[in-house]
């Protein structure tokens, strides 16, 4: 006797397979509602630090200075591989520094600036912005001779600007 003899002809057994179907299922919900909750947090994570960068930047383009430092060096603390946050904290600190200062203020040191400048021209190793940044700083500290390299380094990487070229020829007609 076959061991088809009790069943109708072309019926295949489903004892037990209703429920891989159902596991199946089951898996794939799970496994969308995990990647999904863990991309809607990457995303409100995103919406809230890129909130912390134009609150820090409005505070920059407002004069409020340490208000930006204090918010942009913690956005540079906690992205530190982030561009706009460690260029912005470089702007800041160049800034502040050249800042003029009362009477009764003494003068501020250049460190605070040079080595967010620095960060920023490691970060970006190929960008105008830290050696501009550093030529202002050169300017402000009366070293024509820093100044003028930091603009022709800037000038190399930024051939086309013609703003760049302009602060050059200014500078060496003023350097002698």
């Amino acid at each position: 006797m076959s061991a088809s003899a009790g069943r109708p002809e072309g019926r295949v057994p489903s004892r037990g397979l209703w429920g891989v179907p159902i596991v199946i299922l089951v898996c794939c919900a799970a496994a969308y509602f995990v990647f999904d909750s863990r991309y809607r947090r990457r995303q409100e994570e995103c919406e809230r630090l890129t909130a912390q960068l134009n609150e820090a930047v409005g505070y920059l383009e407002a004069g409020q200075f340490d208000k930006a430092d204090a918010a942009l060096a913690a956005l540079a603390a906690r992205l530190p591989q982030e561009p706009a946050a460690v260029r912005n904290l470089a702007i800041c600190r160049v800034l502040a520094f050249l800042e003029p200062v009362k009477p009764e203020q003494a003068e501020p040191s250049p460190a605070p600036a040079r080595a967010a400048v620095e960060a920023a021209r490691k970060l970006e190793p190929r960008s105008p912005v830290p050696h501009l940044l550093a030529a202002r700083i050169a300017e402000h500290l009366q070293d024509s001779a820093a100044a003028i390299a930091e603009l022709r380094a800037a000038a190399n990487l930024a051939a086309d600007d013609p703003a760049i070229w302009y602060d050059l020829y200014g500078r060496r007609r003023v350097a002698g």
